[in-house]
């Protein structure tokens, strides 16, 4: 590594200690070197590149990815030992056979990088609040990250009352929750370059460490200069089976709602549960699914009387009283489910193409505690600007409280801009943050 200045004096050197200079071989700011007339003593390769050359950064990345990762140090010499052996005398089919597994490491280091990489500003929470926080953010030209505890962005309106219609978005006189979702995912698909949405990941704590967070997930760790707080009421998640190895079967073929009902069709499908959405469920997928099955814990469902009237009246298998006793499957797809009834030994295997269990969802903001930011029960406290305790930290819509506050999709809609412009003015102080309007920041082709 040398200033771009010296590689003069550089290939003298080396030259004089019988290196000669290849050229770039292809790759720009990278200088390959070999020895003259000394084949047998080649052990290494040598490459001269300039302090500032991309492809050193590169290079130096993959070496500490190597030293995280000893199994892939493992793999990756057994695979360079093997292509040697086949093609000791041909570099050119030696760098095709371990082309592969370098390509697969870059991906994981790609991955690791973005991951790892410090943003401006991360929005925890990916319901309708976050998602126009997002979009404002990248609007004036944040980098930004959502983290979201659920499986799909849109929080509340999206899984649990899709088709409600809302009536107080600005412009909409009225708009399923569903769909409003949607077009605030399009809206920052604008801004997918800038934009990184990090799924079924909950936050469990941040703290600033010199001059950026480092925020602790459920997966990992993630890095930022801002947050914004837009998490409702608390992390959002369904309640589960309980069962082993169900985490590994969500999202495959194991579901906590439903959004289409014609991916089903013509399936084995188990639902657990006995309330509303469950029994809707089954009446609805009865028609197009090969088979439903229903299973409740209780004799009783605690659905709509007239939901349960049809559900009787249909060709639904109903199993109670029956509680899930173990979950089968290849690790990928469940293949079956074990149930047994109450206060008996009996058991029931039910093959399945897919299951549903719709034993509803939960909020919770027990990690709050770990924030160290004020708060009042399940509320953030911050002040007319939106800021919390810690600086550099900002809550918007639900998990906001201040005197005068309405819990509405509209208020937090105000609020995005407001703590964005906020989280800019603290990242960058010497910048002229103020507002400017949409239609000069944004440049159509």
């Amino acid at each position: 590594m040398i200033a771009r200045e010296s590689f003069s004096q550089v290939k003298k050197s080396l030259a004089a200690i019988s290196y000669s200079h290849e050229g770039n071989l292809g790759i720009e700011d990278r200088e390959a070197f070999s020895y003259s007339g000394k084949d047998h003593l080649r052990t290494h390769h040598l490459y001269v590149c300039p302090s500032d050359s991309k492809e050193l950064q590169r290079h130096l990345a993959f070496r500490d990815y190597l030293r995280q990762h000893p199994e892939r140090v493992s793999a990756y010499g057994a695979v360079k030992l093997k292509a040697a052996q086949l093609f000791p005398n041909d570099i050119d089919r030696y760098m095709e056979y371990k082309s592969s597994i370098i390509a697969e490491m870059y991906k994981e280091l790609g991955e690791m990088s973005e991951k790892n990489a410090v943003c401006d500003i991360t929005i925890i929470g990916g319901g309708p609040v976050g998602l126009f926080a997002a979009f404002y953010a990248g609007l004036r030209g944040m980098s930004v990250k959502i983290i979201e505890s659920l499986s799909e962005l849109g929080g509340q309106p999206a899984v649990l009352y899709p088709e409600k219609l809302i009536y107080d978005i600005p412009a909409f006189p009225a708009i399923p929750a569903g769909e409003l979702v949607e077009r605030l995912v399009e809206q920052l698909e604008r801004f997918e370059d800038r934009v990184t949405i990090c799924l079924k990941e909950e936050v469990l704590g941040f703290e600033k460490t010199g001059e950026h967070f480092t925020i602790e997930t459920s997966k990992g760790e993630h890095l930022s200069k801002s947050i914004i707080i837009a998490c409702g009421n608390g992390a959002f998640a369904p309640r589960t089976l309980g069962l082993e190895g169900e985490e590994n079967y969500a999202d495959n073929n194991l579901f906590y709602n439903v959004h289409k009902l014609d991916q089903f069709a013509g399936k084995d499908v188990v639902i657990c549960g006995g309330g509303d959405s469950a029994v809707d469920w089954a009446n609805h997928l009865e028609p197009i699914a090969k088979s439903v099955t229903l299973v409740h814990r209780r004799d009783a469902f605690r659905a709509h009387e007239h939901s349960v009237e049809l559900l009787k009246q249909s060709k639904v298998n109903v199993l109670t009283p029956y509680i899930p006793l173990e979950l089968k499957g290849d690790g990928e797809f469940a293949k079956s489910l074990l149930i047994q009834k109450v206060k008996s030994d009996e058991t029931i295997e039910l093959p399945l193409d897919a299951l549903i269990v719709s034993f509803g969802f939960s909020t919770s903001n027990k990690n709050l505690k770990n924030w160290n930011i004020d708060y009042k029960r399940s509320s953030i406290l911050v002040n007319s600007l939106l800021e919390t305790s810690q600086a550099g930290v900002y809550a918007i819509g639900d998990a906001a409280e201040y005197d005068g506050k309405l819990a509405l999709i509209a208020t937090g809609f105000g609020e995005a801009p407001l703590a964005v412009n906020q989280a800019i003015k603290y990242i960058y102080p010497e910048r002229d943050s103020r507002a400017v309007h949409s239609t000069s920041l944004v440049k159509e082709d």
